[in-house]
Order: structure tokens, then sequence, then C-alpha cells
């Protein structure tokens, strides 16, 4: 049984990871919900793999929405040893204080017709990114239906890690959803 107070560890079984052509799919049948969640992921999807640091990265972004504190906290542990400044966390709530549909039109599925939301269970490809990042860093790219060009993300490596670092494409406007397009 489990004490009050606590959570139970979460069911790293609830994700799969597929490499496919220019990238990695990952399927998430239920998303992680704070830190220790993400913690426990990163014992079977290492920060060694910048495809891994990403995927964790974006599922963190849709707790966010869900629960600010729990999504940073979430971001804290993929930033490595530079964690989010009181400037990154203005930002990112800047940038989703009207667009809180952002994180999930990066999801297989999630599309500007059916207002972002993705398909179950959750699913996003990080692809490979056909530039050579400087030495010390990686680059990967995120994709949403609401744009043309993909999103790079740069990830910082230090000790075979690939920690978060440069991130700010995924807050760029996209396609405003169908309910708030007055176009449509």
């Amino acid at each position: 049984t489990q004490k009050a107070g606590t959570t139970a560890a979460f069911n790293t079984d609830n994700v799969t990871k597929e490499e496919i052509d220019n990238g990695v799919k990952y399927v998430f049948n239920a998303l992680p919900q704070n830190a220790d969640d993400i913690s426990s992921l990163l014992e079977v999807y290492p920060l060694r793999d910048n495809h891994n640091t990403v995927a964790l990265f974006m599922v963190s972004l849709v707790r966010y929405i869900e629960n600010t504190d729990d999504g940073l906290a979430m971001i804290d542990v993929l930033k490595g040893p530079q964690l989010l400044s009181d400037t990154d966390k203005a930002f990112i709530k800047e940038r989703f204080s009207d667009k809180k549909y952002l994180p999930k039109a990066y999801f297989e599925g999630a599309e500007p017709e059916n207002n972002y939301e993705p398909e179950n269970p959750w699913t996003i490809i990080i692809y490979d990114d056909p530039v050579e990042a400087p030495e010390g860093y990686s680059y990967v790219n995120v994709k949403t239906s609401g744009a043309d060009n993909p999103r790079r993300i740069c990830l910082r490596i230090k000790d075979d890690n690939h920690y978060l670092w440069e991130y700010n494409g995924v807050f760029l406007s996209i396609r405003l959803p169908a309910e708030e397009d007055p176009w449509l």
C-alpha cells in the first residue's frame, strides 16, 4: 500500500520508443506529472540520447499548462546544472498566456482544425537535425501541423548527457486553432 502524502513511481512501461527514419517516435500511454516521474523515465530513457531529453521536455510543457510548478520542476530536471532562471520562467509564462494549445500542437494528430487535440496515446516524433551542431552541442527538431518549418532545439552536452539549452523555437506562433480563428 501507499502511504498518505507519497506518490507511486511512474510506470515507465507507459512509454515506448521506436527509432524511425530521420528520428525517434515516443508513445505515451500516460504522461508524466512531476519531476519524480521524469527522473523515473530517465532511468529507462537517459539524457545520453538527445531525443529523450526533447521528448521529455515536450511532455513537461504539456504538464506546465495543467500545473505550472510541476511543469517547471520537470523542465529543471532536463536543464542539468543550470536551472531555469526567473527570466526563463517569465518567458514561458508570457508565451503560454494566450496559447495554452501550443504544447499539444507538437503531438501526432494535433491540427488547427481539431484545436490541436492530439491522438491518444500521445505520440511525438523527435527528428534528427541535418545541420551539425558546434562541438559540445546537439540539435534536434520537432514539428507541428501549425507551422511550415520544424522547430530546432539545441542541447548542451556535459558528461555525455544532453541537457536542454536553447528551446525558444517551440514557443513561436503557429496557426490559430479553429475555435480561435476568426477567418474560419
